[in-house]
């Protein structure tokens, strides 16, 4: 049994930092071209909660704390206002776009840029802010029913 958990311990700590990795090849667009991001640290949240949530709900048995449920109890309680928190940050930053363009971004680039690249790295952040905040929201979702299914199948295991 301390083997299973040695080898738990190293597949968690192997998928954070291939979430760091990850995270970083994506907004690496972000990092070199701009001084300051406004929406920096909540870009970063939703990707590492995409990645995390979607990794437990498709490999939660392989997880280190996947029958402790303490643990179990902290995400289901902690996923739903997370939901809340991440469909705010969608919208604020789709209401910044709405009411200040593209344009609100150009002050903080590093060096000046061809309208062409301008254009193409703001679609990339938009595309990129849009699609992992709409999929963590969508894993936020899933996580508290993946959650309830594993308390039923542990209850359900101890009384066969």
């Amino acid at each position: 049994m301390e083997q299973q958990r040695k080898l738990s311990l190293i597949l968690e700590l192997v998928f954070w930092v291939l979430t760091a990795v990850f995270t970083f090849g994506v907004l690496y667009q972000v990092f070199s071209n701009f001084n300051k991001f406004p929406f920096l640290l909540e870009n970063i949240l939703v990707i590492v909660v995409f990645i995390t949530y979607t990794r437990y709900l498709f490999l939660w048995k392989h997880t280190l704390f996947s029958r402790s449920n303490i643990v179990r109890a902290i995400i289901l309680l902690i996923a739903i206002p997370m939901v809340f928190f991440m469909i705010q940050n969608l919208n604020e930053f789709q209401s910044y776009l709405d009411d200040y363009g593209y344009d609100a971004f150009m002050d903080s680039l590093k060096a000046p840029l061809s309208t062409d690249k301008k254009t193409n790295l703001l679609k990339y952040i938009r595309s990129e802010f849009v699609f992992f905040s709409t999929g963590a929201v969508i894993a936020g979702v899933l996580l508290p029913v993946r959650m309830v299914i594993s308390f039923w199948r542990t209850k359900n295991k101890e009384t066969v």
